[in-house]
């Protein structure tokens, strides 16, 4: 600093006005400059150019706008993050922080409820989330999840497209809501189109959240199909029971594609129907599935389970369980309701277990059985003893090994015993899993068809128990290889094996 005369007190220190780069006076200075160059020194001489501690830390920092950081760049240097968006997550992209939407960094894309009631935000922020997704082998896969709250779909859904691998996960059954604005369009339409041979991955799902279809014109809330291992856990509900909406819709309508293996449970409350299997295009099946089924039917006009254009299960583990109104109308739906050739379910277990509620006298019908129908297999089977719903048409479409309550038109046939079965001319028997058959004619019946066996080299004994005769048509057409010529006199019977070569009864 520059030299500036002084006077010593007696006690030594100094004394008078300073000079030089100090201004005021002794014994208590104050630097006012250094070197002759003014205070506070400017950025580039190595100071801030501020007095302040807020306003000096300003002048260094890279910051420029609110809710900018700093981080340490290359060099190394400071530099500057810019903000992210609403919802983006701080994450580390390339060795250095970085903004993203939540969970992409880890292939977990988050979606919130938007709060739109168009539907058309949600709809954009599922479509963004698909296309973040990782792949392997050519599809996309991993996990989406929706957050708790309202969600709305727009009259065009949320998704349709192939989509096996990938699983939608809501943050609860009644957690994550969906609306439906209007419209008869899915909010979820999951098909894979290549053929089953081709495919490299399989599975997906949608789990967690309810879908509301009270305000849609018609379609279904949800459908799937083609796709293989598919794992289901969700609900589809309607607060009217006039909804002209289905619930759960499962489709196969590509050819060469399957929808089976499926698992899980799907509840389905006031649809029109519940719940629907069938085919388009596609195969007919969905076997060896194993999902629960849950129902509450309002209203008896509608179905609450229904096999459309074929569709079957075969060899599957499947539960058919919940509730269904009565009505002081004619009621017109049915619990089970089959249609096309080869419906309905076969081979394996199932239980069911749904009661007809109310007071009134009018229940939906327990099955109602289409043109080549049938429901055969093993396990429980009660619909209400105490209050049954109607009378199936069970024509010999029934073959059921269990518990049976509910409908008398339904029997329990066990592969020990005896199926009872009225017969007339032209009429058909059938084995089904029984080993007996007790055949009634009212007078003598002629023309009679054996229907074919339910496995390889099945034994039946047809016991006649009245006075009149039974008397079977051509080879061709009743499968006896003796044709007319088989005749079981009243009050006798006779034992039948079945050759799975020749396709008749011996």
């Amino acid at each position: 600093m520059g030299n500036y005369p002084f006077s010593e007190t007696a006690g030594g220190a100094p004394s008078g006005p300073a000079g030089g780069d100090l201004s005021g006076a002794y014994p208590n200075p104050v630097v006012s400059q250094i070197d002759g160059t003014a205070l506070p020194l400017e950025v580039a001489l190595g100071g801030t150019g501020q007095t302040a501690a807020p306003a000096a830390f300003n002048a260094l920092s890279p910051m420029t706008t609110v809710g900018d950081l700093i981080y340490e760049n290359t060099g190394p240097t400071p530099a500057r993050l810019p903000i992210g968006s609403t919802s983006q997550v701080l994450t580390v992209v390339s060795g250095k922080p970085a903004w993203a939407a939540a969970g992409a960094a880890a292939n977990y894309p988050y979606i919130a409820p938007s709060g739109d009631p168009t539907g058309a935000t949600d709809k954009a922020n599922v479509a963004a989330a698909v296309a973040t997704l990782p792949t392997v082998m050519g599809n996309p896969v991993g996990l989406i999840r929706l957050g708790p709250g309202q969600f709305y779909s727009p009259s065009t859904g949320w998704y349709s497209g192939t989509l096996s691998g990938v699983y939608f996960q809501g943050a609860g059954k009644w957690a994550t809501y969906v609306t439906v604005v209007s419209g008869t369009t899915p909010v979820f339409k999951f098909h894979d189109t290549s053929t089953y041979i081709t495919r490299t991955i399989h599975g997906g799902g949608l789990a967690g959240l309810t879908i509301d279809v009270t305000n849609m014109s018609g379609g279904y809330g949800y459908e799937m199909g083609d796709i293989f291992q598919f794992e289901e856990d969700f609900a589809v509900v309607s607060t009217a029971g006039t909804t002209l909406a289905g619930g759960a819709h499962w489709l196969n309508n590509t050819a060469g594609c399957f929808a089976e293996g499926k698992s899980g449970k799907v509840y389905v409350q006031n649809c029109n129907p519940c719940f629907n299997y069938d085919v388009g295009a596609g195969t007919n099946s969905y076997d060896r599935c194993s999902t629960d089924h849950y129902v509450n039917q309002s209203n008896t006009a509608f179905n609450c389970f229904q096999f459309s254009n074929g569709a079957q299960i075969v060899d599957g583990n499947t539960g058919w369980h919940g509730n269904a109104a009565s009505s002081t109308t004619a009621a017109t739906g049915a619990l089970f309701a089959l249609s096309g050739a080869g419906a309905g379910l076969y081979s394996g277990p199932f239980n069911v277990g749904v009661e007809a509620d109310g007071t009134f006298a009018n229940r939906s019908q327990s099955v109602n059985f289409g043109a080549g129908t049938e429901i055969s297999g093993v396990g429980f089977f009660d619909i209400g003893a105490g209050s049954a719903f109607a009378a199936s048409n069970n024509g010999g479409s029934w073959n059921f090994s269990g518990v049976v309550l509910g409908d008398a038109t339904l029997p329990s046939i066990n592969f020990y015993g005896a199926w009872a079965q009225s017969i007339g001319t032209g009429g058909t028997l059938f084995a089904g899993i029984a080993s007996q058959i007790i055949a009634s004619p009212g007078a003598p019946a002629t023309g009679v068809i054996m229907a074919a066996a339910a496995g390889p080299e099945q034994t039946i004994t047809i016991i006649n128990p009245t006075s009149f005769s039974i008397t079977f048509a051509a080879a061709g057409t009743s499968r006896m290889a003796l044709g007319v010529a088989v005749v079981i006199a009243a009050n006798t019977s006779r034992t039948f094996v079945w050759d799975s070569t020749t396709s008749l009864w011996y």
